[in-house]
């Protein structure tokens, strides 16, 4: 779908659904819905690397429109994302 201004696609957030599945992403930061840094076992799981956005699903990660969300040690956990 094309807008005013371009693809529909380059004005989303990298972690709206309808992002490009297979573009590289990175973690920027885990943390508790009220800021709080996750745990470095929690953490870590995302660190140092690229990911897709299907390979984060793939890891139980839920990309929402909102957020991306990761369910660890009895607690929600939000991943802050941005392209590789």
């Amino acid at each position: 779908m094309q807008t005013r201004h371009g693809s529909l696609l380059d004005e989303l957030p990298a972690y709206h659904p309808g992002a490009r599945m297979l573009d590289a992403y990175r973690v920027v930061q885990v943390s508790s819905p009220d800021g709080t840094p996750a745990p470095p076992e929690i953490a870590e799981r995302f660190q140092g690397r690229a990911w897709t956005l299907r390979q984060l699903e793939e890891r139980g990660v839920r990309i929402t429109g909102a957020a991306a969300w990761y369910l660890a040690l009895g607690s929600d956990w939000q991943l802050e994302i941005e392209p590789f």
